[in-house]
């Protein structure tokens, strides 16, 4: 038996049709050598400005500009999607599915280094829609053994650029929500001159 749909019952799809995710770009350099380059060209450019020497500074500007069009080469667009809560947990429980928990005497889980990389590849390949190269071309949805040689060989800096991304979609979302229901509720209470 089937109801027809009156004002009283709707088909619960009908919530989620049209939704959106949030989408963020990450500008990811790659040159180890050029970062540490720029990092002591701005000290010799401070010390420079401290000393008043300003031949010394006009050479650390001129060199600071050839390293950015060095590190320019390196900068790859990392495009970014929020996910939804059962794509996170369909993750979640192939790293359980093949790292099960364990727990110690005490009933504390145990840490399992394998598990946490396994999770980061994971949800990197998640919410990765595409890596941009700096000529252009374009890596769609990057798999978990793609991610794993991007975060094993990408600076530190850079994964946590990623990582912070993929944090504040949460984040962003929850304080999101909390301020359209507050919003809701000064538009729908009644003027205290009604």
């Amino acid at each position: 038996m089937s109801e027809a749909l009156n004002p009283a019952t709707f088909d619960v799809a009908e919530m989620f049709l049209g939704i959106s995710y949030p989408t963020e770009v990450v500008m990811f350099y790659t040159d180890h050598g050029v970062a540490y380059e720029m990092h002591q060209v701005e000290q010799e450019l401070v010390a420079a400005i401290r000393r008043e020497d300003v031949a010394a500074e006009k050479a650390a500007e001129a060199r600071k500009e050839e390293l950015a069009a060095r590190g320019a080469k390196n900068r790859y667009e990392f495009h970014l999607r929020g996910q939804s809560r059962d794509n996170r947990a369909a993750a979640r429980n192939k790293v359980l599915a093949e790292y099960p928990a364990t727990h110690d005497f005490l009933g504390r889980e145990v840490a399992n280094p394998d598990a946490d990389e396994m999770y980061a590849n994971l949800t990197w390949s998640l919410y990765i829609e595409k890596v941009v190269r700096p000529d252009g071309a374009v890596l769609i949805a990057p798999d978990e053994a793609t991610v794993k040689i991007i975060r094993g060989n990408a600076p530190d800096s850079e994964c946590a650029k990623v990582e912070a991304a993929i944090r504040g979609f949460s984040e962003g979302v929850k304080d999101g929500f909390e301020l359209l229901a507050q919003e809701h509720d000064f538009l729908s209470s009644a003027s205290p001159e009604a």
